[in-house]
Parts: C-alpha cells; structure tokens; sequence
C-alpha cells in the first residue's frame, strides 16, 4: 500500500545520509548570510527569558544558538545537530551554550526538561517531521512553549497534481500540545 511515509522515504537508510544542507564553504557561507537575515526577528519572536531552558533542534553551524545564549543569564541553549561537520564549525561552548550530536527525532533528553524548543528549516530534513514534534512535545514542560519555522510548503504545486503531497503538509499543521 502507498502511504506518504513510502512514497516520500522509501530508502530511510539512505535517505538519512541526504538530511544535511553541504558542508562546503559557498554552502556555509550561504547559510550564514540567510541566519544573518532572519536571525534578529526569530529571536524577538521567541520572547528568551534570562533563566530559560532551550533546546535547539537542528542547530547547523550553531550562529542562531549562540545569539539566542547572549540574552540567557542563568539559562542555557543546548543545540542539537546530526552532522558531525556542521558541529565542528560551531561557535565554542560557554556555560550559557552547548552542542550535542544526535537525531532530532530521538532526543537523548529527559521529559519536561526545556522551557522552549525551537527549529527552524528542519522538518523538511527528517524523514518522519512527527516524530520530531512528538519528541519536542516529551522533553517540553508542560508551561514549555514549541517554536517552527518552516517553508511555506502547501504552496508549492506539482504537474500533475500530487494529492499525497498535500495531505503530507497537512499532517505538519495539525499536531497539537495535547
């Protein structure tokens, strides 16, 4: 039977090795320019607490972690981040920042632990976005607070008409806290 999961994933195995944006220069440099664009706006949208705890999924080259640990006093943003690569040209940890290796959709956090949770341009990396947000949804506190920035995916078209596509992006928009 053909169900979004199949059609859109049907090698996981190698699919995951595809998940990341480049690690080369242009493509690091590419990335740069778009976080030194969007980044000031994300944050005033995320409302940072000096004392909160935040977890970043997907956290890439680690530029909008390390901006978002400059408004934290006694909180901490913790960045997760699958490739290895991209770790490496992270900023250096601080006691308000750190980086993790691991996969956003099996956190290695304990339930309840983060006041917020941000991603932005990740879910359209993974090959099941639900199961990130059902991982956000056990490491939030119940006051927590989940934050997404995505493409606008609903918008792109396909000739001919792709229903499966539709129904997909609309799994995204219907998760819920409860």
């Amino acid at each position: 039977m053909l169900t979004a999961d199949n059609f859109f994933y049907p090698k996981k195995d190698k699919y995951v090795q595809k998940l990341y944006h480049g690690v080369t220069e242009k493509e690091q440099d590419r990335l740069s320019q778009l976080n030194e664009m969007t980044n000031n706006s994300f944050i005033d949208f995320l409302h940072v607490g000096k004392d909160d705890t935040i977890l970043e999924l997907g956290s890439g080259l680690g530029i909008l972690t390390e901006k978002v640990s400059k408004y934290l006093d006694k909180g901490k943003i913790t960045g997760i981040e699958n490739s290895v690569e991209q770790l490496q040209k992270c900023p250096p940890e601080t006691s308000r920042l750190q980086f993790v290796q691991g996969d956003v959709q099996a956190l290695p956090f304990s339930e309840n632990c983060c006041d917020k949770i941000y991603c932005r341009y990740v879910l359209e990396h993974v090959p099941n976005p639900l199961h990130v947000l059902l991982e956000a949804k056990r490491v939030l506190k119940q006051t927590g607070e989940l934050f997404i920035q995505e493409n606008a995916i609903l918008l792109i078209e396909f000739y001919p008409r792709c229903p499966l596509f539709k129904n997909y992006g609309k799994n995204l928009y219907c998760f819920s806290r409860s």
